[in-house]
């Protein structure tokens, strides 16, 4: 199947078609802070909404700075597309997002199930307005034995933060 790539579907209206590529945890966009001094601290892997991986920044920020692990990636560059926020708000369906931003996160979460330097057994998922939508998804498919909580954030429908465990 060929690369990713971006096709018009309407005037202004654009999807992916193409295989999507896997997570790469060596990708300049991801970004993953352990926490100093901290012997296998719990992960909170941040999946970004629509508007790409700074919807997630404050997030990663302020947990890392609390002492826990953070682990965030921007789904669309991983892809091979770097265009503005207001692109894939404005211009791109939910569906290609939701695609995109799914299989990569999912990738994230597996690569992360190996790490060494983490408890593995004490992985959290964030996901905010379109990455809300990919983690309530993700928490039919991830293991228990993995992952303590899911918090999805203004997920479609929704409007407020909730957890799901």
């Amino acid at each position: 199947m060929a690369e990713p790539e971006i096709v018009a579907v309407a005037p202004g209206m654009n999807t992916v078609r193409g295989r999507l590529k896997p997570f790469d945890p060596a990708h300049p966009s991801v970004d993953l802070r352990l926490p100093p001094g901290v012997t296998k601290p719990p992960l909170v892997i941040l999946v970004h909404g629509g508007g790409g991986a700074r919807d997630q920044a404050n997030a990663m920020a302020l947990l890392h700075a609390d002492g826990v692990a953070v682990l965030g990636f921007d789904a669309y560059r991983m892809n091979g597309f770097d265009r503005h926020s207001d692109f894939w708000i404005r211009n791109m369906t939910y569906e290609a997002r939701q695609r995109m931003i799914y299989s990569t996160a999912l990738g994230a979460y597996r690569w992360a199930a190996t790490l060494e330097s983490i408890d593995v057994t004490r992985l959290h998922l964030h996901g905010l307005s379109n990455g809300a939508d990919v983690v309530a998804n993700l928490a039919a498919v991830v293991s228990p034995a993995h992952v303590r909580m899911v918090f999805a954030g203004g997920w479609r429908g929704q409007g407020l933060a909730c957890r799901i465990a």
